[in-house]
């Protein structure tokens, strides 16, 4: 269900390969993404199904189970934070200091919550403006990362969009050396000019600076197995709701 980016590790992710991956992934949020999310908070198909005419009663009931489903399990994974030992007095200082200024708790949790609602979630890693290490959680609406076509699957690519209060959509890409700018609107393009500057900046981390969290082999949703039911007990119960009022409106 999940789908999953790749390409040769020997191919050199040109701007119009970019396009093509920026496309199926927005693709994929319209189609599967959102509609997972709208169910998370309560916006189920119910609430947007044809009216039925003036005389008639016409309740629309949402029984959230996705949320029931995901915070349950939510609690039962990591109610409990993480707890990091080290022996190393040096390392455990440092790891507790990191995990305070990062406030791991809750990033643990939305990285869980995520990983429950759409199968897979993202933690990307950066340097903010005093050097310091950072990390925060990315959903799959907002990014994915591109693997290479090997059996072993090694991340090549991480991809970010994001939107301005003006609705302009910009984007980065980060491989294992550095990052680059792109805009989408008006247009896919670098942000950097040719032959002016470095078009990647170094990141200064081994690596591709992210990781993605899986809930699952196949990147499935908890609840998405059972959304035709749920969709389905919405309506039955809705339904009989109906049934009441136009008795009830009957005996009148």
């Amino acid at each position: 269900l999940g789908k999953m980016f790749r390409i040769s590790k020997d191919e050199e992710l040109t701007l119009d390969l970019l396009g093509e991956f920026l496309d199926e992934h927005k693709q994929e949020v319209n189609k599967r993404y959102k509609p997972l999310l709208n169910a998370y908070m309560s916006d189920h198909d119910i609430l947007s199904a044809p009216k039925k005419a003036e005389y008639k009663p016409d309740n629309r009931i949402v029984v959230n189970f996705p949320k029931y489903i995901v915070d349950t399990m939510n609690g039962f994974f990591i109610g409990n934070p993480i707890k990091t030992v080290a022996k190393d007095d040096a390392v455990s200082e440092y790891v507790e200091h990191f995990e305070k200024y990062n406030d791991m708790d809750n990033t643990n949790s939305a990285l869980s919550t995520n990983c429950n609602i759409f199968g897979k979630c993202y933690e990307v890693y950066y340097a903010d403006e005093d050097t310091e290490l950072r990390c925060a959680y990315l959903s799959p609406m907002y990014a994915f990362m591109i693997y290479d076509d090997s059996i072993i699957q090694r991340p090549l690519y991480f991809v970010r969009r994001y939107t301005d209060r003006n609705d302009v959509e910009y984007g980065s890409v980060s491989n294992s050396v550095g990052v680059r700018y792109f805009t989408v609107t008006g247009g896919l393009r670098w942000n950097d000019t040719e032959g002016e500057g470095e078009a990647w900046k170094p990141h200064n981390f081994k690596g591709v600076p992210a990781v993605e969290y899986i809930g699952n082999e196949i990147r499935q949703g908890l609840f998405e197995p059972v959304m035709s039911d749920i969709n389905a007990y919405n309506k039955a119960i809705s339904e009989k709701a109906n049934d009441v009022d136009y008795f009830a409106d009957a005996y009148l």
